[in-house]
Formats: structure tokens, C-alpha cells, sequence
């Protein structure tokens, strides 16, 4: 089965955005590098004053302060990479003022050179404790001091490119999961007999539930799980995506929706690299569920109390890894009279280290289903959090409740 002209037209607008975005992000890291700011904040007359010319020949962009008070006014207005903070300065404490101008500058780094009028190396001792980057002494050493501000020059501009570069991975970040975001059916995902939560481990995440109600009232529900992490796997997911709202809409059979989406996966992925995937056809009129499971847990059929009924494991490999001719598309096909709730899981969830290395379990998991289905969620996010102990996610989790009975 094909996606239909409208399906693939689609398909070639997301694509067409996704190659606008980055022609945005190259266009932003080709933008060349600026000159750092320096602010200079010495006494009028002072010696260190000679240090000016030169560094403004080495490139530097350079704010002048002649008192405590003007320092930290330039300072909130040019926002420099670099501080020379003469100790005489009139006005401010100078380790207060250091003090000031580091707190402003917030989680950037920003290094500060006390200009000190002794030759005392206590002096360069307590600047240096007090969180000065470096502390010139007298005598005036101009070829000196001038070296040992373009070594911190040299860091600065390390760090303005590391912030560079962070801004556009938050840029770029920020536009993917975006895209994502409208490739979701929120409609759907808010459907009253569907409870469902995906925990990344990173910033994007590898498992992806969608869920669609068609027309007839047939509600479709997807659990994947691409192999890998962050961007790369969200990534993956996307053909996927496609394929089931666009054959979800129509009605398509889950045998013939599986069918394409490992077309599509094995077109676009490398070697080694495979989504596990359940998927399911809810019909309330019929009271049957169209099911399959390739390299997933085992679904879990729950009866009114939470117990479960029966274990639905995977019968098939997962997508992206057989060819057509040797892939298996076959449902089940599967009778929900006496049970109220479909749960469905990735492994991230039953392989949660806790704090002792333990995994979460699926004994666990079993517990957190008894009681009322409208309330799985917060049981399971109250054992999991005590699980973990404030442990970090080493995989991301995944998990959701189907209602199969409302009364």
C-alpha cells in the first residue's frame, strides 16, 4: 500500500520546510566572528592607562570608566568579554566592584584583571582568591601586561565561539521540535479514553505516541521506539508519522499501515539502526482490537480492577530491518470483552535503574495498573520518581493507557 498524491504532497511540504530551517542555521554560523569588548576602568592618570593604545591595536572594542560608579553603569550597557579594573579606581571598593560586574554577568564567563598600584604579592594573592582572573602588579610592565591580557583573549574568544555555537543548537533545537510539535495530532493525543506520557532522556526524544480517532470512531494508537537517542532518532521518526495520520484518516488496516512504514524506514536508514513499534486499531462497535507488536514489551490487557488479563508480546522484528518480500505485516486480532484498559510501554520504562542499580520492572509496573485506570499516570510517576532517587534517565520512557471501558 502507497500513500496516496495528497499523502506525498504533504510529505514534500515538510520536507521543503525542513531544508528552509537549515539554510537558516547555516546562514547563522556563517556570520563571522566579532571583535571582544573590553572595559577599562582606571583612575584618571593612572600608569596602566598606557595599556589603551596597544590593546585597541590588538583588536579589542574598547568602553572607558574613570570611576566605580561609571564602571558598572558602562558595564550593564556594553556588556564586555573582558573587565580591566584598576584597584585605585575611585568610588568602589575594587573587590566589590569585581564582585558586582561578575554577579551581572550571570552564568557567562567572564574574566577580570585587577590593575593593582604595588608591587605587594599579597595583593595578587587576594585578587586572585577573590575570583580575578589575573592581578598585574607595579612596576608598570606594559609589554608584559599586554601579553598576559591577549592569553585571556584568546579564552574569551573560546568562549563567545562555545556560545555561539550553543545559541544556534538551541536555535536549531527549538525549530525541530517545532516541526515535530506539527507533525503531532494534538486532537488526537487528547482523546478522553487515553491517558499517555513520553519522558526523554535528552532533549529529543527516540519514542513517539500518536494517536488518531476516525471517522467511524475507530481510535488508531502508536508506541514507537527508534533505536538511539536525541536528535538523530526524533529525527527517524518523523516517515513514520506521516504514514499513520495520513492512513489513520482513511482507515487504512494496521497491516497495511506497518507495511509502509518499513518501506519508508528501510528507505532512509543505515544499517544497524531499526524502530520498534506497537500499533493498534481500536474498534468500540466491534470490541476488538487490531494488534501488532514488532520488538516492543508485552502490551498489557487490564480487567476493571487493574489486574491483567493477558500479556500481548511481540510476535514480530522490528521495522526498518526485512525487505518487503520478507516482512511479516499479520495482526492479531484481539477480543476486549472483560477487559478495561490496553497499557502499552517501552523498555526504557521496565528498565529504569534505580538508585541501587535495580531495574524498575515489570512486577512494578504491574502494581502501578491496579486501581482505577484514570489514575496509571500518577502511580506510575510517583514509583518511578521513587525508583529513580534522583538518578537521570538513561533511556527515554514511554507509556500509555487505553480505556476499553468507560463504565
Amino acid at each position: 500500500m502507497t500513500l496516496s498524491a495528497s499523502g506525498l504532497a504533504s510529505a514534500r511540504r515538510d520536507d521543503a520546510k525542513t531544508e528552509s530551517a537549515a539554510h537558516g542555521a547555516a546562514a547563522i554560523a556563517a556570520v563571522p566572528p566579532r571583535r571582544l569588548k573590553l572595559l577599562f576602568a582606571a583612575a584618571a592618570g593612572s600608569d596602566w592607562r598606557g595599556l589603551v593604545g596597544p590593546l585597541a591595536v590588538d583588536g579589542f572594542e574598547i568602553a572607558d570608566a574613570a570611576d566605580g560608579r561609571d564602571a558598572l553603569a558602562r558595564f550593564l550597557e556594553f556588556r564586555p568579554d573582558l573587565v580591566l579594573l584598576d584597584m585605585a579606581l575611585p568610588g568602589m571598593d575594587p573587590y566589590a566592584a569585581m564582585q558586582r560586574v561578575q554577579i551581572a554577568a550571570g552564568a557567562r564567563w567572564l574574566p577580570v584583571v585587577l590593575l593593582a598600584h604595588s608591587s605587594n604579592p599579597g595583593l595578587e594573592v587576594r585578587g586572585l582568591e577573590a575570583g580575578a582572573s589575573d592581578v598585574l602588579l607595579k612596576p608598570v610592565n606594559l609589554a608584559v601586561g599586554r601579553a598576559r591580557i591577549n592569553a585571556l583573549r584568546r579564552i574569551a574568544e573560546m568562549h563567545v565561539s562555545l556560545q555561539r555555537y550553543r545559541d544556534n543548537a538551541e536555535s536549531e533545537a527549538a525549530l525541530a521540535r517545532g516541526i515535530m510539535e506539527r507533525m503531532i495530532d494534538s486532537d488526537g493525543l487528547r482523546d478522553p479514553n487515553l491517558i499517555w506520557r513520553v519522558m526523554p532522556a535528552e532533549t529529543f526524544s527516540g519514542d513517539q505516541i500518536a494517536a488518531a480517532r476516525a471517522p467511524s470512531g475507530r481510535f488508531y494508537i502508536l508506541l514507537a521506539d527508534v533505536a538511539g537517542h536525541g536528535l538523530a532518532a526524533a529525527i527517524t521518526l518523523l516517515p513514520m508519522l506521516l504514514v499513520f495520520y495520513s492512513l489513520a484518516r482513511k482507515e487504512f488496516s494496521i497491516s497495511d499501515m506497518v507495511t509502509e512504514m518499513n518501506r519508508k524506514l528501510r528507505g532512509i536508514l543505515v544499517p544497524g539502526k531499526y524502530s520498534a513499534l506497537t500499533l493498534v486499531c481500536q474498534d468500540p462497535a466491534r470490541g476488538q482490537i487490531e494488534y501488532w507488536n514488532g520488538g516492543m514489551p508485552a502490551g498489557l490487557l487490564l480487567d476493571r480492577r487493574g489486574h491483567v488479563v493477558s500479556e500481548l508480546p511481540s510476535s514480530h522484528l522490528p521495522l526498518g530491518i526485512l525487505e518487503d518480500g520478507a516482512f511479516d505485516a499479520s495482526c492479531e486480532m484481539i477480543e476486549t470483552d472483560g477487559s478495561a484498559a490496553l497499557v502499552l510501554y517501552s523498555d526504557g520504562l521496565i528498565e529504569a535503574q534505580g538508585s541501587l542499580g535495580a531495574p524498575f520492572g515489570k512486577e512494578r509496573l504491574r502494581q502501578c495498573a491496579l486501581g482505577p485506570c484514570a489514575e496509571i499516570d500518577a502511580r506510575i510517576q510517583d514509583q518511578l520518581e521513587r525508583h529513580l532517587g534522583g538518578r537521570p534517565l538513561h533511556d527515554d520512557v514511554s507509556y500509555l493507557a487505553i480505556a476499553l471501558d468507560r463504565e
